[in-house]
């Protein structure tokens, strides 16, 4: 089992200016033209040379095209580039992220299945373990998120939930490559249809689901949903005006994402930084209830914001209903409830919670160092 991310290069403006050129299945022409001088001539490395640069060409113009948003235009082109040029990996690996981004994912796995036979045969290569997903960014600002990737486990079955497109968070078992859950593709003017998802955060027992998401202007604004109730209905689940799976926004911040976010339990999450504009964001926390919706006047409606406190910086976690910081002077552990510091571990950075073993954990170049997040701390 294997999971493979690859990323579409960024339109470019010599890209889209070659794209009516080049995208339009132009093959190789300038080695042709050369070759009447005669085999062994000087020439033979600038035939070899400019025959390359135009695959070269050919294949950034497909991947320009998938990376402003159309696969479809890119799927024929590549077929017809593998079929021409079989040892070539890009041209296979454009062929599985256009279909991917289709909706073909048992295609895409078949082009990569494709892939593999074509070098054992004709190369001898064993490639291994079996690819068995496509994790893509689709390259449409990717570079301002963070790759949108997370385990879970649902009906005893392991599954990863990753970004497919921009603005749409699949769900994958990553043993067979088999859809397990999916955002609908018709869906192009829904509330939840804008955002550009980023960091996946998941809550202690798994029923709720948080994503650092921007919007145009750009504004920063996470959105959380219902992970448990997308499991039961489905794709249905994001239907309508009102989805069921409780999409809800938390206060934007402009130019500010990336930020600091925890659950404390199924119905809480912690967001970092106080502020509503990135140069204004000072240390803190703001904790919200997202099963709770009350009435923000001229703003409509967002879920409950039952305190905020200044203070806690850096990586947030979270265990036993408490809320921890590692930023500044070390780590420092906070009452959600009422924002008061009651311990601290100077010079403690984690960097990981291990859930499993109740500790935090800070990976360093000279090692590991760990602390049980039920240890008495000492107060700061």
């Amino acid at each position: 089992m294997a999971l493979r991310i690859g990323g579409a290069p960024r339109q470019g403006g010599v890209l889209r200016r070659g794209r009516s050129a080049v995208g339009r299945g132009a093959r190789p022409v300038a080695g042709r033209r050369l070759r009447g001088v005669g085999p062994g001539s000087w020439a033979d490395g600038e035939i070899a040379r400019l025959d390359e640069l135009l695959l070269m060409a050919h294949e950034l113009a497909m991947a320009s095209s998938l990376g402003a948003g159309r696969p479809h235009e890119v799927v024929p082109t590549a077929e017809a580039h593998v079929r021409r040029h079989p040892l070539r990996e890009e041209g296979w690996r454009l062929l599985a992220l256009s279909l991917w981004a289709t909706g073909r994912q048992g295609d895409a796995l078949a082009a990569l299945r494709r892939a593999a036979a074509v070098c054992a045969e004709e190369l001898g290569l064993d490639l291994g373990a079996r690819v068995t997903a496509v994790l893509e960014n689709d390259g449409y600002h990717s570079e301002t998120v963070p790759y949108s990737l997370l385990f879970t486990e649902h009906a005893g079955r392991d599954v990863v939930l990753h970004r497919t497109r921009w603005n749409r968070i699949a769900g994958t078992d990553p043993a067979t490559g088999e859809p397990v859950l999916l955002m609908p593709e018709s869906e192009k003017e829904a509330v939840w249809a804008h955002s550009f998802h980023g960091a996946l955060h998941l809550s202690p027992g798994g029923t709720r689901l948080a994503s650092d998401t921007w919007l145009w202007h750009p504004l920063g604004q996470p959105v959380t949903w219902d992970l448990a109730r997308w499991f039961a209905d489905g794709e249905s689940a994001w239907h309508g005006e009102q989805p069921a799976v409780e999409f809800r926004r938390l206060p934007p911040c402009e130019y500010h994402w990336n930020r600091p976010m925890v659950w404390l339990d199924e119905a809480r999450i912690v967001l970092g930084g106080l502020g509503d504009d990135d140069e204004a964001v000072v240390p803190g926390a703001r904790v919200f209830d997202v099963t709770r919706m009350v009435d923000l006047g001229v703003h409509g409606s967002g879920p409950d914001e039952t305190a905020t406190f200044g203070g806690p910086e850096g990586r947030f976690f979270a265990a036993d209903g408490l809320l921890y910081s590692a930023g500044g002077p070390g780590l420092e552990i906070w009452d959600p409830t009422s924002g008061a510091r009651i311990g601290s571990v100077p010079g403690f950075h984690p960097t990981h919670h291990d859930t499993v073993r109740r500790e935090l954990v800070q990976l360093t170049a000279d090692g590991v160092r760990r602390r049980p997040t039920t240890e008495s701390l000492p107060t700061g």
